[in-house]
């Protein structure tokens, strides 16, 4: 299965208190997938659907998060039906908060699913990948707001978006992988960080099924026997 492409990423401020977070200005092409991830600093604090020009979002299933005590995670996607440019948008809570923004081209949308606001100080979460080549996308909020942005990512070959301290909020990290390969599951995370209330979305990027033609059919002919 070809893999996606991250044409572009984007992301509001994760250490202030606007109602509104307002990522830089992304652009898309039609049928590129967009994916949101959101995470505020408290279970209490909200996230909006996301608007931009042109997009419709909906929630991944199974998200936001709901635990007491946690950060609240969210996630997000649209399908492009033409191609735009702009910012994405989330009104919320006034409170500590953020959103990512990616755009895939070449991509059948979300696969395998992972969301927890009940990690504690475990900072991995375990993914299941359903389709071959594909991304991943992950955010982490710590609700215990450890003064630390230095971590150490597994599996490595990622690339780090977020890394962020917002004193007395919380501690935002989060990062996408390329090309994972072979459908299996794995740990995806950081370590060297001594956060105690962790929560995190993973979610696997699924490329696009492999409509390449094969090689023409041969066709073999004998002569006659009479």
């Amino acid at each position: 299965m070809p893999e996606p492409t991250l044409a572009d990423y984007q992301e509001s401020t994760f250490t202030d208190t606007a109602t509104n977070d307002v990522s830089g200005s992304a652009t898309w092409s039609a049928g590129d997938v967009i994916v949101v991830l959101g995470m505020t600093a408290d279970n209490a604090d909200t996230l909006g659907t996301p608007t931009a020009a042109g997009l419709t979002f909906a929630a991944v299933s199974g998200t936001p998060t709901n635990t007491n005590s946690a950060c609240k995670g969210y996630a997000w996607t649209a399908t492009a039906g033409s191609g735009g440019s702009g910012a994405v948008t989330s009104a919320g809570s006034a409170a500590s908060k953020g959103i990512s923004v990616f755009v895939f081209s070449g991509s059948n949308g979300i696969g395998g699913t992972a969301f927890s606001a009940s990690l504690g100080s475990t900072t991995t979460q375990s993914l299941t990948r359903t389709g071959t080549n594909s991304h991943v996308v992950q955010i982490w909020g710590d609700w215990n707001a450890v003064n630390d942005t230095t971590v150490t990512w597994t599996p490595s070959g990622q690339t780090q978006q977020v890394a962020d301290f917002h004193s007395g909020s919380a501690t935002y990290f989060g990062a996408s992988w390329g090309d994972q390969g072979a459908s299996g599951t794995t740990s995806y995370g950081f370590s060297g960080f001594a956060g105690g209330s962790m929560t995190a979305i993973t979610l696997e990027i699924l490329g696009t099924a492999d409509t390449t033609p094969g090689p023409p059919l041969r066709v073999i002919t004998s002569p006659l026997r009479w």
